[in-house]
């Protein structure tokens, strides 16, 4: 069963997840607007980095039961990766694009199938 505290989580993921979308909209998922704007780079960098956190604070029990639905661990290493390497010369812009385009969208849809299961 989904306690109260990793719902309040996944629902927070799902939030971002959102704002993420919603960023790229207004970008109309083109990259070279993405390149260009160092506002709307550290948007959605911020907004994968926030979601890294979030699933850092997941309960053991649930993210070990999900694994094989959410790659959790790959979340937060990612997050990881945004915090400590964003300022410096191995930080790969094309990497936040690729994951704000491919892998936010599947993780949404993965939170909304764990929000509506029973585990």
């Amino acid at each position: 069963m989904l306690n109260d505290r990793d719902q309040k989580r996944l629902n927070n993921i799902q939030a971002y997840c959102t704002k993420i979308n919603n960023t790229l909209k207004r970008l109309n998922y083109n990259y070279e607007e993405f390149i260009s704007d160092v506002d709307m780079q550290q948007s959605i960098s911020f907004s994968i980095a926030q979601i890294g956190e979030i699933a850092r604070s997941l309960s053991e029990d649930f993210t070990e039961k999900t694994e094989h639905l959410v790659p959790w661990h790959s979340i937060v290493g990612f997050r990881n990766v945004i915090i400590h390497e964003y300022n410096s010369e191995i930080f790969d812009l094309e990497v936040v694009w690729q994951t704000a385009n491919k892998d936010i969208v599947n993780l949404s849809e993965s939170i909304k199938r764990l929000l509506s299961t029973d585990l």
